[in-house]
């Protein structure tokens, strides 16, 4: 009986051990997958707020470009007015001058033919005529 108790301790020891081991390797396994996991969705974690961040300041940059695009936008829009503005009034002025001239020239003409008029008619009443040559 001695040995067979011994045989049941001895038996029962072991496995007891045993399973304690295989438990302990088996929940250090799971501690393993468990910490892996928790890394992973840490990393995931840090890459998801890197890229967020990447849009916002990406997004941020895209309203800045478009806010400069816009202003000068407006500038050019100045710079056209005020050129054509100028334009404008330079083909007025032009125009104007221009008036000017033809009015004096008309004018002028006039008198010249008035004056053509009356030295021919004076030039008439002394008997003589103005010389045209033939061509």
């Amino acid at each position: 009986m001695l040995a067979t108790s011994y045989r049941y301790e001895q038996n029962t020891d072991r496995s007891w051990r045993q399973k304690a081991a295989r438990a302990q390797v088996q929940k250090i396994k799971e501690n393993a997958k468990t910490a892996e996991r928790e890394n992973t969705s840490r990393l995931m974690l840090k890459t998801n707020l890197a890229a967020r961040w990447m849009e916002k300041s990406e997004d941020a940059h895209h309203s800045n470009c478009v806010k400069h695009i816009q202003k000068e936008m407006q500038h050019e829009l100045f710079l056209a007015r005020t050129a054509a503005i100028s334009v404008r009034l330079f083909l007025e002025c032009f125009i104007f001058v221009f008036a000017v001239f033809d009015v004096r020239r008309v004018s002028l003409r006039k008198q010249l033919e008035s004056e053509m008029v009356q030295y021919s008619d004076e030039l008439q009443r002394l008997g003589k005529a103005f010389f045209t040559q033939r061509t």
